[in-house]
C-alpha cells in the first residue's frame, strides 16, 4: 500500500488540474441556409448574457465560445445575415457544445427547406430555425424563435436600436434675408452652409461651414435674428442658397429679369434668396447693338 501512495496522489493531482466540462470553451461550426440555399457565413457574431457581451470572429465557418458563455444559463446570439439582423435570445449556454449549428431562414413556409412547425399566425420572414447537431447526440435538436429577424442595423449599432436624430426646433420669428448689394454688383452667388447652436430659445452660436464670405456674413446676420419655440438646446445645419437672375437691358437702359426676385423660407433647414443682377448700361452701346 505504501508503494502505491505516490502514484495515487499523482493521479489525484493530475485530475484536479484538468478543467471541468463546464469550464471549457466550445468550437461551433456555423452554416447559413436561406430559402434552401447555402449563404456566406458572417465574419463575426455577438454573444451576451447579464452584463457580459463579446464580439467573436468567425474564421473558416467556425467560432470559439469562451467558457463563461458555455456555463451561462441563457445567452443571446446576434449576427447580420442577408441584409437582416438575427437575434436569438434564449439559447442555453450548453447548446454551444453542439458542434454544428445551421441557421435556416426563409421568406415563406416550404417543406423542402423550412418545415415550420410553429404557430400558423407566425410571419415566416421574421422567424429563425436553428438546427443543433452533435456527433455525441442523435438526433439533432431544432430551435425556433419568432421575431428574431429585423432590418440590418447600421454600422456600429449591432443589436441595439439606432439613435434617433432630434428634430430641429421650430422657428417662430425671423427677419427676411436680403441679397448683399456688393455681391449683386460683383456677380457673386452660391450656397452657404451654417452650423447653428441654440440655448433653447435663441441662437447661441453660428459656425460657417462653407460659401463665399460676402454671402456667409449675410446668412449669419439673418440667422442671429431667429427665435424658436422653447426646446432642449441643440445644434443643426441650415443651408442658404443665393441666386442671381439673368437681367437684360433695353435701348433706354431699363434693365430687368423675366423671373421675379423671391425669398423662400423653409425654416430652419433651407433658405433661398434670388435677386436681379445689377447691370451697367450705356445707351449708345445698346443702340449700336440693336442696329
Amino acid at each position: 500500500m505504501i508503494n502505491h501512495m505516490p502514484v495515487r496522489a499523482g493521479v489525484l493531482l493530475l485530475l484536479s488540474l484538468l478543467p471541468s466540462a463546464a469550464q471549457q470553451s466550445a468550437i461551433v461550426n456555423l452554416k447559413i441556409i436561406h430559402n434552401g440555399r447555402p449563404r456566406p457565413v458572417p465574419d463575426h457574431i455577438n454573444l451576451s448574457f447579464d452584463d457580459h457581451s463579446l464580439e467573436i470572429p468567425v474564421q473558416k465557418g467556425k467560432f470559439e465560445v469562451p467558457p463563461e458563455f458555455v456555463a451561462a444559463p441563457r445567452v443571446t446570439f446576434e449576427t447580420d445575415v442577408e441584409g437582416s439582423h438575427i437575434r436569438l435570445s434564449d439559447i442555453a449556454g450548453a447548446d454551444f457544445t453542439d458542434e454544428d449549428w445551421t441557421v435556416r431562414l426563409a421568406e415563406r413556409a416550404n417543406d423542402d427547406y423550412y418545415a415550420w412547425r410553429g404557430p400558423k399566425t407566425a410571419r415566416i420572414p421574421s422567424t429563425c430555425m436553428l438546427y443543433l447537431e452533435s456527433i455525441h447526440e442523435e438526433p439533432g435538436r431544432v430551435y425556433f424563435e419568432e421575431h428574431c429577424r429585423s432590418k440590418k442595423e447600421s454600422a456600429g449599432k449591432s443589436g441595439t436600436e439606432q439613435q434617433v436624430k432630434p428634430a430641429a426646433p421650430k422657428v417662430v420669428r425671423a427677419s427676411v434675408p436680403f441679397y448683399p448689394s456688393l455681391a449683386r454688383q460683383t456677380g457673386i452667388q452660391g450656397a452657404v452652409t451654417l452650423r447653428v447652436s441654440t440655448d433653447g430659445q435663441r441662437v447661441s452660436a453660428v459656425d460657417a461651414g462653407n460659401g463665399p464670405p460676402l454671402l456667409v456674413n449675410a446668412a449669419k446676420e439673418n440667422v442671429k435674428t431667429w427665435q424658436f419655440e422653447p426646446h432642449p438646446p441643440r445644434s443643426f445645419e441650415v443651408k442658404f442658397r443665393y441666386r442671381l437672375l439673368d437681367s437684360k437691358c433695353d435701348s433706354e437702359c431699363k434693365c430687368g429679369s423675366e423671373e421675379k426676385p423671391s425669398v423662400v423660407l423653409q425654416l430652419p433647414a433651407n433658405v433661398e434668396v434670388s435677386a436681379e443682377s445689377l447691370m451697367l448700361c450705356d445707351p449708345a452701346v445698346e443702340i449700336r447693338h440693336k442696329n
